[in-house]
């Protein structure tokens, strides 16, 4: 089998789920929650997990809540004034690179909007209308030979842990899941880290964190914001060969709901790759843009709030060294199965 990199961003996990915010979608949401004291008392959650954490949380949670005390009002008015900047793209990250001293605040709005998330996640599994069913569908019918799991490597943007947690749950269900455990372990690589390990992932510089735990849990929260870094955190760049590698010595890129931001794409040294690549956006702006900036030849494209399934599809119906998708027997299963 050829070697494939498959790189998602955060448009992937929305097109899983409407519900996972990105962009400026999170940006607002974070800015609604630091608001939400001055509206109804029932929509106050953040400021009760906080006011919780305050009186009963771990060291560092009893700081995340001195500092939401302290620096709440003036985060809330910086992130209304970046949100009305005329600005093409919006993104928490480039907040925090603005101002860094809301860094430690900011990461714990993300985790506990990640882990919120994850949540929703976990009531909009839609099997058989996913990319990532699809993508299930291919590690099943290779997942005979490792050698053919080996030369699939998945790398993401996200903090979240959907890819792993719904392939877990897919091969679970079919009481086949010894066969896949070591390609989840090993092929699946965050970038700028997640919310932690899962309960049966083999960590040992994180703890475990339940996939869809409530975020008012102190032992979610605790570890959560810790895990991860932002894009624009020092980090060194060495850090970084090992996926940049993987991605040269691939002969297909499969890059979904990613916003190719230049230092992603730096990360990764994209520029470098030298092979097939099929990538999704959009719309035709989007599209465009992305022309732009890569500067070289595309193999494939798929647009649309729907483009992740379809680039898939097409893939798998195109690849002669991939079991064609509509071999795959398993609609029935799809449309009973809940997560």
């Amino acid at each position: 089998m050829k070697k494939r990199v498959i790189i998602t961003g955060a448009g992937a996990s929305k097109s899983f789920c409407p519900e996972f915010g990105i962009g400026s979608e999170l940006v607002e949401q974070i800015l609604q929650r630091l608001t939400e004291e001055h509206l109804h008392p029932s929509n106050r959650y953040l400021t009760d997990v906080i006011d919780l954490f305050e009186k009963e949380g771990p060291e560092n949670l009893r700081e995340i809540a001195k500092l939401y005390k302290t620096q709440r009002k003036e985060l809330a008015s910086h992130l209304a004034d970046y949100m009305n900047k005329n600005e093409w793209q919006k993104t928490i990250d480039s907040f925090v690179s603005e101002h860094n001293q809301y860094l430690k605040l900011v990461n714990f709005c993300i985790a506990f909007h990640i882990a919120g998330y994850e949540g929703a996640s976990r009531e909009k599994f839609n099997y058989n209308e996913s990319w990532l069913f699809r993508l299930c569908n291919l590690l099943e019918h290779i997942c005979d030979k490792s050698e053919n799991l080996g030369s699939i490597e998945i790398i993401t943007f996200n903090y979240d842990r959907l890819i792993e947690n719904y392939i877990h749950m897919y091969f679970s269900e079919r009481g086949i899941l010894e066969k896949i455990e070591n390609f989840v372990q090993n092929n699946i690589h965050h970038v700028y880290g997640s919310l932690g390990s899962l309960p049966w992932q083999k960590s040992q510089i994180m703890e475990p964190v339940l996939y869809g735990a409530p975020n008012s849990q102190r032992k979610i929260m605790e570890g959560a914001s810790r895990n991860f870094i932002t894009i624009y955190e020092a980090r060194i760049e060495k850090e970084y060969k090992d996926l940049q590698e993987k991605v040269f010595n691939a002969e297909e890129l499969w890059i979904l709901g990613f916003g190719f931001d230049e230092i992603n794409m730096n990360r990764l040294n994209l520029n470098a790759f030298g092979g097939e690549l099929y990538l999704t956006s959009y719309d035709r702006k989007e599209t465009d843009r992305i022309t732009k900036i890569l500067k070289r030849k595309i193999n494939g494209y798929k647009e649309g709030p729907d483009s992740c399934l379809a680039l898939l599809l097409s893939r798998l119906n195109d690849c002669n060294d991939l079991p064609n998708p509509w071999e795959f027997n398993c609609f029935d299963y799809a449309k009973n199965s809940p997560i």
